[in-house]
């Protein structure tokens, strides 16, 4: 590769790398280029032909919130829908089907029922009290919490300063108890409910957005703060890699450049400050301003940094990131016809539902699944996620086909050999048509044309979801969430050497395919640099 200069050198060229560098050509008026070690630019915001031809599986990201994912983004460039950020979704957002009875619980999309009456009507079915619990959240969700929650997601933290949570806490109006945070999710649900069907299905859907388990202490508020932010669910028409291709356009437009099998290997750095990178094949780049990574916290700080540069404090932190948790095996399923489930008896809409867990009334359900995961051992028992997208957008299926999705936590791909998981994969296969048949008659080997088994040591080959197959990188653990994520020292997008930033799915606020990190980290370095600022342009609190 020939020698190269930019203003700015992104490291990785994931959907936080394409965002940042939508910000920093458009309002920063930089020169940018991104260096990607794959074949392809996004990250996990990812789409595969997979599980047969025609059939388009999401290898990554697949249930996204768009307007609380990209609130900015679609403002600050509006051709960001145009070039392919578009979304679908179906009239529920998420429920769950009861193995005991086969009946079921729907949350109604926001789109559906934006006075949440509908879904109230459907929780009273098991408890009256908890819909009046139910209205009376998300009530003052969208009054007061979502509001905060937008403003701090879309601001960088920033270390002894108060953020929009601390204000919400000190508000007169506030109806959330401080005690949540220091409890488990579990406790919060069994607080809040008196139904076992309310907590069930809300703290199994809430597991997949933040991987964090029912029993761990210090995540209760996610129970309350996830369930309500899945109500606004939806998709990417075409797949996520739609999104992607939407990012990538609009970069280029703006001068940027990407580079794939582009494999970087270390940061250069002269005096104390990042001037450019070396990559694996010898060729250095310059950066007359920044350099940017978006990869892991171990391979920030052990490659592409190095040990002489960080304290021992950061080191250590570092080396001991939790990254045991999210945990996957994501399969997807080609299918004749799209799963019907028995409990259409007691609502037919559950045909119609985004996000939809199989599984049972128990509440300590989901904690034997962890416990057996905290011992390296892959849960007897499915407490299974399931998605089918063609319903409500044809192009991801053949005409008159269907394509589904599967999802059950499993442990870390350190817990197995390569042959263990190997051998894993046609047997959670078969384990996953018995269970899904349960809930769904048709739902058999006759109904199925292929699928596409992901294991997390399929996801080691995303090198910074190594070595657990972590699908967030690193878990969203108490302490290594929001203000705290990934380490403090690290949170603010800074780090100790100058001109040197880093962002990526493990930094604040949470993981997911979100533009949060790359919108936060562009605001660290327009303070720095003196850019522009549209959240300022337009009067705007993120």
């Amino acid at each position: 590769m020939a020698d190269l200069t930019f203003d700015v050198v992104i490291i990785g060229g994931g959907n936080k790398a394409l965002m940042l560098g939508m910000y920093l050509t458009k309002y920063g008026g930089m020169s940018v280029g991104i260096f990607e070690r794959r074949y392809e630019l996004g990250g996990g915001l990812s789409s595969e032909e997979a599980p047969a031809p025609g059939f388009i599986h999401n290898t990554h990201s697949t249930m996204h919130m768009s307007r609380v994912y990209y609130e900015p983004v679609y403002q600050d460039f509006p051709d960001f829908e145009e070039k392919g950020a578009r979304y679908a979704t179906y009239p529920v957002a998420y429920g769950m089907v009861f193995k005991e009875d086969q009946s079921c619980l729907l949350f109604y999309q926001s789109q559906t029922d934006p006075t949440q009456e509908k879904t109230a009507r459907e929780i009273a079915r098991f408890s009256q009290k908890d819909a009046e619990t139910w209205l009376r959240m998300w009530n003052f969700y969208r009054k007061k919490l979502r509001p905060a929650a937008m403003e701090r997601m879309f601001n960088p933290p920033r270390p002894g300063v108060k953020d929009s949570f601390d204000r919400l806490f000190a508000d007169p109006e506030n109806i959330l108890d401080p005690s949540w945070a220091a409890m488990s999710c579990l406790q919060v649900g069994r607080e809040l409910f008196e139904s076992p069907e309310v907590t069930c299905a809300q703290m199994r859907a809430k597991e997949s957005a933040d991987g964090v388990p029912p029993d761990l202490y210090g995540g209760g508020l996610n129970q309350v703060i996830y369930p309500l932010t899945e109500i606004e669910a939806d998709f990417a028409i075409g797949g996520s890699h739609s999104v992607t291709h939407a990012a990538t356009k609009i970069f280029l437009q703006n001068g940027g450049r990407t580079f794939t099998h582009a494999e970087v290997e270390r940061a250069v750095i002269e005096n104390g400050k990042a001037v450019g990178i070396k990559l694996k094949d010898g060729a250095t780049v310059r950066a007359n301003k920044a350099v940017v990574s978006t990869l892991s916290p171990y391979q920030l700080c052990f490659q592409i940094i190095g040990k002489d540069y960080l304290s021992d404090k950061i080191l250590r932190r570092v080396a001991n990131l939790e990254t045991r948790y999210t945990c996957i095996m994501w399969y997807g399923w080609a299918l004749h016809d799209a799963p019907r489930y028995a409990s259409a008896a007691f609502n037919k809409d559950v045909n119609n539902t985004l996000w939809l867990v199989l599984g049972t009334k128990d509440l300590e359900a989901v904690v034997r699944e962890t416990n057996w995961r905290r011992l390296g051992k892959v849960p007897p028992e499915l407490n299974l996620v399931v998605w089918s997208y063609s319903g409500s957008d044809p192009t991801q299926a053949p005409e008159g086909k269907h394509v589904a999705g599967s999802e059950q936590y499993v442990p870390p791909a350190t817990a197995l050999t390569e042959r263990e998981w190997l051998d894993l994969k046609p047997k959670h296969a078969d384990d996953v048509v018995k269970e899904w048949g349960i809930f769904a008659p048709n739902m058999t080997w006759k109904n199925v044309i292929g699928y596409y088994p992901e294991t997390p040591m399929d996801v080691c080959h995303l090198a910074n979801m190594a070595p657990s197959g972590n699908w967030g990188v690193i878990d969203s653990v108490p302490t290594q969430q929001g203000r705290r994520r990934p380490i403090p020292e690290l949170s603010t997008h800074r780090t100790p050497v100058k001109a040197l930033y880093a962002t990526g799915a493990a930094w604040h606020p949470s993981p997911g395919a979100h533009s949060q990190q790359a919108y936060n980290c562009y605001k660290v370095m327009a303070e720095d640099f003196g850019l522009r600022k549209p959240w300022e342009e337009k009067g705007r609190p993120f």
